[in-house]
């Protein structure tokens, strides 16, 4: 596909220092408040786009700003990407297709409206557009580009396991897979939840967790809510790569040791078990302690005294690959209650039987009930005095 050349009366240039720490939606945040501030009418009618380059020295972020109607009308002819004119740049607006979705009618009628502000803010920026626009700015490549990092398999299980604790909320059934395709892997997630409502799973968007999230209806058991929960994540590429054979067999008694296989996969590394909930932490040590395998697909249902347990293994190559296991170890809590303590029954408690010298029952009146001869020989006489009470007198 060709780029298209946009004309220098349709986009405005600004330069900005940027933090470098700032990746992803947070830079592109920064950039739109740092554009509120110093452009003219800066809305949600304008589309922009950044680059880093180097500018005498240093390194600065060039940013391309649109009316988004511009753009759309620029990309009619399927441009991959747009080259603004007078400026020697690589292509900016390379997006595919996340502009606003809307007719020629509705653009043509959305320029007439803001005509007149779009010449106010030429006549106030076309200075500082002209002053860099015959610039050559020396691009930094992504090997000198600060990467933004996605977030691991344990990073994005982990905060969602946390906010299902901090809301005290139950696991009916939870299934993980991670799918290889491309240069990156995606992480799905689905769980049925109860005892907790759906917004503590809400994730803002500058999280960079969930590329996609879906919440079903919420159903009442009485006062409690019932909802499904699903969300994809994408992940650093991960390794899907089928278990040797001596490790399937060594997963094979593994699992033999700590549930009951009903089915297996040999060829896909697949189990399907029956494990009760006192093997569950000791299962998935065993698992991690490994080292040479990972899950890359994992279901658990909650039956009586324990789960339906359906788990596929890959080759391990790094740490990160574990994350499924190590999540569920460290949030082992959500899927093993623990265990009540038996009440203590406190003893029952024996009346005290006040002794008293022999000198202190002599010239009373009072009436022997028993005596109790002790082990060391001596013997106790009870006697039941003036006021009722029963007192131990040692002879």
């Amino acid at each position: 596909m060709k780029n298209s050349v946009v004309n220098k009366n349709d986009y405005e240039l600004y330069l900005m220092n940027v933090p470098l720490t700032l990746f992803g939606k947070k830079r592109r945040q920064f950039i739109k408040r740092e554009l509120e501030k110093v452009h003219p009418c800066f809305s949600e009618q304008f589309s922009f786009d950044s680059k880093r380059c180097i500018r005498k020295g240093k390194i600065q972020t060039l940013i391309a700003v649109m009316d988004k109607v511009k753009v759309l009308e620029y990309k009619r002819n399927k441009a991959a990407g747009l080259h603004l004119e007078g400026v020697k740049t690589a292509a900016l607006f390379e997006g595919k297709g996340k502009f606003l979705g809307m007719t020629l009618l509705f653009a043509f009628v959305l320029s007439s409206v803001f005509v007149i502000a779009g010449s106010f803010r030429k006549k106030n920026i076309q200075l500082e557009a002209t002053v860099i626009a015959g610039e050559t700015y020396g691009y930094v490549n992504e090997a000198q580009e600060a990467v933004e990092k996605n977030k691991s398999i344990q990073e994005v299980l982990g905060e969602i396991f946390k906010r299902i604790k901090d809301s005290a909320g139950d696991i009916r059934y939870m299934s993980v897979s991670i799918d290889g395709a491309g240069e990156k892997s995606v992480l799905f997630t689905n769980l049925s939840l109860e005892k907790m409502y759906p917004e503590k799973l809400l994730f803002e968007s500058d999280e960079g967790i969930a590329e996609d999230m879906s919440i079903s209806q919420v159903s009442y058991d009485g006062k409690e809510p019932r909802f499904d929960f699903s969300m994809e994540a994408q992940l650093d590429k991960v390794s899907l790569l089928k278990p040797e054979t001596n490790h399937v067999s060594e997963l094979r008694n593994e699992l033999n040791k700590h549930c009951t296989i009903r089915e297996e996969n040999f060829l896909d590394a697949g189990f399907h078990c029956e494990l009760m909930e006192n093997c569950f932490v000791d299962l998935f040590n065993q698992i991690d302690s490994m080292n040479v395998v990972a899950i890359k697909e994992i279901s658990i249902s909650r039956i009586k005294d324990g789960f339906d347990l359906s788990v596929s293994f890959v080759e391990c190559h790094e740490e990160t690959d574990r994350g499924i296991c190590r999540s569920l170890l460290d949030y082992s809590s959500l899927f093993v209650k623990e265990k009540k303590s038996p009440p203590v029954i406190p003893a029952k408690t024996v009346a005290v039987k006040k002794l008293v010298v022999p000198e202190a029952s002599q010239g009373k009146n009072w009436e022997q009930v028993g005596k109790v001869v002790q082990k060391n020989g001596k013997t106790i006489v009870y006697y039941r005095d003036e006021k009722n009470q029963i007192k131990g007198v040692e002879e």
